[in-house]
Order: C-alpha cells, then sequence, then structure tokens
C-alpha cells in the first residue's frame, strides 16, 4: 500500500452522512481501512476514458501520415520521392530473393511496387475508419465493458445489513457511491456495476450471505 492509499479518508460532510444513513462508527472505520483501497486499488488499474481517447487520436494520426507518405510514393513527383520508389522497388526484388528463393517478379519492376502501395493505402485507411469508429464508440463502450461488481462487494461485505438496491437514492447506493468518492473516483458507472452485483448477490455469489426469507 502506498502513501496515497493510506491518506484515503472520509470527509467529515462524507462520515456525517454515513451516520444519518444508519453505519457505525466502527463500520465507518472498516469501510475506511479496508473498502475504500479496494476500490482505489482495483479502480486506478483501469484506463481512463481521456486515456483510451489520447491513444486513439495518436493512432489516428499516425494513420493519416502513413496515408500521405504512401500517397506521396504512389505519384512521386519530387526526386527524392522518385529515388525511393526506384530503391523500394528493387529492395522488393531483394526481398522476394533473399526469403522465397527467388525474386517475386524477374526483374525489378516499379508497376509491382505501386500495387503494393495501393494494397497498403487502401488497408491503412481501413484502419483509419476502424480506429474513428473505436473512437466514437469509446464512452458507450466503457460504460458497458467497466462493471466492477467485485468493488461492491467488498463495500457490502462491511455493511451486510444494507440491501443492495439500484436506486440513486437507495442508501445502498449512495453508501458505495461515497467509497468510491473518498478513493478520488467520481464518475463511473455505478449503474451497471450495482446490477452486476445484485445478479451475483441473488445468485449467491457474493461475499454477502443472502437473507433467508
Amino acid at each position: 500500500m502506498n502513501s496515497k492509499d493510506l491518506e484515503l479518508k472520509f470527509t467529515e460532510y462524507q462520515r456525517r452522512d454515513l451516520s444519518r444513513w444508519g453505519v457505525s462508527d466502527y463500520e465507518i472505520a472498516q469501510l475506511e481501512q479496508h473498502a475504500v483501497p479496494v476500490v482505489r486499488n482495483y479502480m486506478k488499474g483501469l484506463a481512463s476514458i481521456e486515456d483510451t481517447r489520447s491513444t486513439f487520436n495518436r493512432l489516428e494520426r499516425a494513420l493519416s501520415d502513413s496515408q500521405k507518405q504512401v500517397n506521396e510514393l504512389e505519384i512521386p513527383r519530387s526526386p527524392g520521392a522518385k529515388s525511393a520508389c526506384r530503391m523500394l522497388a528493387y529492395a522488393d526484388y531483394e526481398y522476394g530473393r533473399n526469403h522465397h528463393g527467388e525474386p517475386f517478379q524477374k526483374t525489378v519492376n516499379v508497376d509491382v511496387l505501386g500495387k503494393r502501395l495501393a494494397a497498403l493505402r487502401d488497408a491503412l485507411r481501413d484502419a483509419e475508419t476502424i480506429v474513428e469508429l473505436a473512437a466514437g464508440n469509446l464512452q458507450e463502450t466503457q460504460r458497458r465493458t467497466e462493471v466492477h461488481w467485485e468493488v461492491v462487494d467488498s463495500i457490502h461485505s462491511v455493511v451486510p445489513m444494507l440491501r443492495p438496491s439500484r436506486g440513486e437514492k437507495s442508501t445502498f447506493w449512495k453508501v458505495v457511491d461515497v467509497c468510491y468518492q473518498a478513493a478520488g473516483f467520481h464518475s463511473v458507472n455505478l449503474e451497471a456495476t450495482i446490477k452486476k452485483y445484485m445478479q451475483m448477490f441473488d445468485e449467491g455469489k457474493s461475499s454477502v450471505s443472502k437473507p433467508v426469507a
């Protein structure tokens, strides 16, 4: 546990709210000592939407730049581009001879290189389209996939008298939310997470036993 985890504490307002919701002083201390660090350790291992978006942005720029470079070689105009095409065509010839025992073509052929470049350009364009689609769906995708019911289980194990509920105004939701906030996470997908926890709770897979009817 690092120094940042040791500093995880409820604020006075959060303590007051927890007490008002029926959580005892002992349970508040247990939440602070055990549950909140679990939230912190689990959540800090997940990529944020901002981090993922930044990765997509870098990838989009790289693919776009690569397409521009390929386009310059497909229709070489500058002396440098023309020279590069000749050298690439010869390298293509050499590659075939060195790796397949004989060249892909019998002689150095710039037209063959052109076909390879066209295929590469199309592949880069498809890749860029896929990245743009993934980036556009980013928030909804992470909303569906980042469900961490085990974290809610660690909270509920400290306050087992609380009845699991998906209602945002329920005591259960509010206690879970406060623990996430104390761990430094204020915008998480609690609805899906608590829904999944309730499913595991109903199936008897949580650490808290379901009360006998």
